[in-house]
């Protein structure tokens, strides 16, 4: 079971690696590759910090919710992806005018 907050880390599934903040693979530890889900991207207050003691307990993501944000643990910074530009990569190895 997830909850809103609970970190985790994200392991590449063909080599084993871990998505870290720092690209230097001697300094990754969990502190740099811990994410988080978050339900929106606005500011949570220091009550997700505390730990649940009691086990898994009763999800609050639930199946089927698919709309999400990551969200670095430590540092608070978003997930997010690099777009391509939509007209060059339709081209193939044809140069763009």
């Amino acid at each position: 079971h997830m909850k809103w907050g609970q970190a985790f880390r994200v392991r590449h599934i063909t080599t084993g690696r871990y998505l870290c903040l720092d690209e230097e693979k001697e300094k990754a530890n969990t502190k740099l590759s811990a994410f988080c889900f978050r339900a929106s991207k606005e500011k949570v207050e220091g009550a997700q910090k505390k730990r649940d003691v009691e086990g898994m307990g009763v999800p609050e993501i639930k199946y089927g919710e698919s709309m999400c944000f990551m969200q670095h643990h430590s540092t608070g910074l978003w997930l997010t992806y690099a777009a391509l530009d939509a007209k060059a990569a339709r081209l193939g190895t044809m140069k763009r005018r």
